[in-house]
């Protein structure tokens, strides 16, 4: 949990890194790991699957559609693109020891194509595990209407609300947890 309240508070709270973190983290994100299970190799990339066989055209439409679920209706798919490897490489930077600006400059020349290039084609592949390319094109057409804009602006505040959900359901699992500690030690 404090990973993840880090993780946005390093990228500024986008709903964006939230998203591609939970959907592409290795093996899934699980509200609970029990302290028995340990990942093997097998379960690192479980939950991406190769979509094959996925279009441009595709590929277009998953980054619209993610940039209008996060209420950015007035960018373009370049412009969404251009944000999200500007986010990704200035989360990858705070990684590295201050560098000269020649270097970052470098750096960012080198790895903003990688970085752009694999969150189009992670979104292409984690959007079109769930959705056909015509629900992607209903789903545009829905955020869209006035609805659809209503509940993108609405979905930043939804999600902090349901964190704050875990972070009370965290402490009933803690009290809970010291229940039964106290009640059987010898379990533990």
């Amino acid at each position: 949990m404090k990973a993840l309240l880090n993780l946005l508070k390093r990228t500024g709270g986008t709903r964006v890194a939230v998203l591609f973190f939970c959907l592409l983290a290795p093996g899934g994100v699980r509200a609970q790991v029990p302290r028995y299970h340990t990942p093997k190799v097998g379960d690192l990339n479980t939950n991406l699957v190769a979509v094959t066989n996925v279009s441009r055209e595709f590929e277009k439409d998953a980054l619209e559609l993610i940039a209008r679920i996060e209420g950015w209706d007035d960018l373009a798919v370049a412009e969404v693109e251009e944000k999200i490897s500007r986010e990704w490489l200035r989360y990858m930077l705070s990684y590295v020891p201050p560098l000269p600006k020649e270097e970052v400059d470098c750096i960012v020349q080198e790895f903003k194509p990688k970085a752009s290039e694999a969150f189009r084609e992670g979104a292409a592949m984690v959007i079109g595990q769930h959705f056909t390319h015509e629900d992607v094109r209903q789903l545009i057409a829905f955020y869209k209407t006035p609805l659809g804009r209503k509940y993108a602006a609405a979905y930043q505040d939804v999600c902090a609300k349901m964190l704050a959900g875990d972070l009370r359901r965290e402490i009933l699992r803690n009290e809970l947890v010291d229940r039964v500690r106290k009640r059987f030690p010898d379990a533990f």
